[in-house]
């Protein structure tokens, strides 16, 4: 498949890669046996690339049920959605999918660790090395192509100056932002002082910071009391930590204190923006809420996007309730939600003006990653 010349290319706000057995080789030797690597798949391909992982016992992710032909299993579903071998994997591999996609240029995050650098009670020492040793991964990963191709930082907050050190190392190698979960660590909502010397930084540095959520971590993450599955766990987990993080950054009143800080709430939908927006903005008419500063809505439009997937059925209706400057394409490739190789046909079918589909799909990206043109 391929697309003809005239055909519009798009820029995607939250793309993923797959870590390897080659990036855990990276750590340093005195946190290898911290590590557990088991090679479970005959698969020749795969073998190397897709293994049961665990970290100080913890199993990464924390998968809930039976392990034992997970992998397998998320083997079927990517080739029943035509992924090719090597998809998130192999940087030549990625650089041909985008180009099947009519993608040309990708912020990139990671998959396992979305989860790994967040455990608790690995420690500040080991999670910060887990934390630096994907983001030198990631950084020659796309050094294939380093226009297209723009790596995300991946932090452990168990430091903070650690955490500022990890930033200040990586912004100097191109990469493009820095990603945070929306989950309270060690009781510190995203909201806590100790942060701000890092939203400081990344003020001054223009990078944005990319709040990702991704089920099955060790954290505490809204409604999994009440669910029993995985699929339970995703549905719920991934908008409503994103909007409990938007509100407590809000009530602490630190988009007011940090104005030029940009904000990034990717993989959780639309249509809760303009739900939660009005729901905060409401109680300020009402002797419930004694907030300062700026309106949720005013602070949203200035300073805050959400990502919409290319088959996102309402973004139509969330141009219409919030506009369309605060908005990014995202195909989470290669991940479930990924539609590929049809992305680009979807995102084309979307009733929007093309208008809407010029800032959605390009121009809102280069906003929200400022660095992105640039290398």
């Amino acid at each position: 498949m391929s697309l003809s010349e005239n055909q519009p290319k798009f820029l995607d706000g939250d793309s993923h890669i797959i870590e390897p057995l080659a990036m855990w080789e990276r750590l340093p030797r005195k946190f290898r046996d911290r590590v557990n690597i088991q090679l479970t798949l005959d698969h020749p391909y795969y073998r190397d690339k897709m293994f049961e992982l665990d970290l100080d016992g913890h199993p990464i992710p924390s998968w809930r049920g039976d392990r034992s032909d997970r992998l397998q299993r998320v083997i079927a579903r990517w080739e029943k959605k035509k992924l090719p071998q090597g998809a998130g994997f192999e940087p030549a591999q990625m650089l041909l999918d985008l180009d099947t996609e009519g993608i040309d240029a990708v912020a990139v995050y990671p998959t396992w660790c979305l989860m790994a650098p967040w455990i608790p009670k690995l420690g500040a020492d080991f999670a910060g090395a887990v934390a630096a040793a994907y983001n030198d991964y990631v950084h020659d990963f796309c050094a294939v192509d380093r226009r297209r191709l723009r790596p995300v930082v991946v932090v452990a907050l168990h430091d903070v100056d650690a955490a500022i050190r990890e930033i200040e190392r990586n912004e100097k190698r191109g990469f493009v932002g820095v990603f945070v979960r929306p989950n309270p660590m060690f009781d510190r909502t995203l909201a806590h002082p100790d942060y701000w010397p890092i939203y400081e930084l990344l003020e001054k540095l223009d990078l944005p910071l990319g709040i990702h959520e991704g089920n099955h971590a060790y954290l505490p993450t809204a409604g999994l009391d009440r669910v029993t599955t995985q699929a339970g766990h995703h549905i719920v987990c991934h908008p409503l930590e994103q909007m409990l993080a938007f509100l407590s950054l809000h009530e602490a009143c630190i988009f007011d204190r940090f104005p030029r800080l940009k904000v990034l709430f990717l993989e959780c939908g639309t249509l809760w923006a303009p739900y939660w927006l009005e729901r905060i903005d409401a109680e300020r008419g009402q002797y419930r809420s004694r907030q300062q500063g700026r309106l949720a809505a005013d602070i949203f439009r200035e300073q805050c996007f959400i990502t919409a997937e290319v088959d996102d059925r309402f973004l139509p209706t969330v141009v219409s309730l919030i506009g369309d400057e605060n908005i990014l394409l995202s195909t989470d490739y290669p991940h479930d939600e990924s539609h590929y190789p049809d992305s680009h046909r979807l995102f084309m079918e979307q009733k929007i003006t093309p208008e809407s589909r010029t800032r959605i799909g390009r121009l809102n990206t280069l906003r929200a990653y400022p660095r992105f043109e640039s290398y």
